[in-house]
């Protein structure tokens, strides 16, 4: 089912919205950050274990060859100049700032319809922008791979405790367009698969077709890099701007297409 992973995200976010909006004492900033560094300690795992495990399908097939290193270092380094050059993660941060200005610039008198609208806006942005989001949903529906956005569960339920905490119930509504945004993703990738796996042949599962495909290794290797510098960044020890890595994820179906 390759919309279980954001089920669960959705559920994650409804219920670590009402927690925080029912409590709305907020927690202690030391609880806090040793909590969101514990999942970043574990979003770097589940990174760097996309990256060995592409090492050990070659070691155990044909070798790991300078051939296999080299896509994903291309792949990185040109998807990071293109990124980069569009300044994807600007544009979405910038979107994300437009959609809360548009919907918090009108008070009301308690100010009840502001807090929600803020509340909304900001916990769908924070949920919404972002590679985990795009990496995972993609997994989700060309391999049935659910461990990215179950960790992204995790931390986005986590994080909404402590956005409803002061901005109230609102945070519980972005788990609408959470479930929306990554259902449309995943149901995309699926529906490509299906329609890839059924112009190869009907005889094996899809997910297994699609993982036969040389060029479904290296993007889980350069997806697993992604995702570990996202754990990185939890952790404060880097400030690499993920979203503007998104198109190294093209780049290895055009490697092992042309080389």
């Amino acid at each position: 089912m390759f919309l279980l992973g954001s089920i669960i995200n959705f559920a994650t976010v409804v219920v670590g919205g009402l927690l925080g909006a029912l409590l709305h004492k907020g927690i202690p900033e030391r609880i806090r950050k040793s909590v969101l560094q514990a999942v970043g300690l574990c979003v770097v795992y589940l990174g760097f274990s996309d990256v060995i495990e592409y090492a050990t399908v070659y070691s155990k097939t044909e070798g790991l060859s300078s051939y296999h290193i080299l896509i994903p270092i291309l792949s990185m380094a040109l998807g990071a100049a293109l990124g980069e050059w569009i300044d994807i993660e600007g544009k979405m941060q910038a979107f994300g700032s437009f959609l809360q200005r548009k919907l918090t610039s009108s008070k009301s008198k308690e100010g009840r319809e502001t807090r929600f609208a803020e509340g909304l806006v900001t916990a769908t942005v924070v949920f919404c922008v972002g590679a985990m989001s795009i990496i995972g949903s993609l997994r989700a529906g060309l391999f049935g791979d659910h461990q990215v956005l179950i960790a992204k569960a995790v931390l986005d339920g986590i994080t909404g405790f402590v956005l409803a905490s002061s901005l109230g119930i609102g945070v519980s509504f972005a788990a609408l367009p959470v479930l929306l945004y990554q259902g449309l993703l995943s149901g995309g990738a699926f529906f490509v698969g299906r329609a890839v796996a059924s112009h190869i042949g009907n005889a094996q599962e899809v997910s297994t077709l699609l993982s036969a495909m040389p060029a479904m290794n290296e993007m889980t290797c350069v997806g697993g890099l992604m995702i570990a510098a996202i754990g990185l960044n939890m952790l404060g020890c880097t400030r690499v701007r993920v979203a503007n890595l998104i198109p190294a994820l093209v780049f290895p179906f055009l490697f092992c297409l042309f080389l």
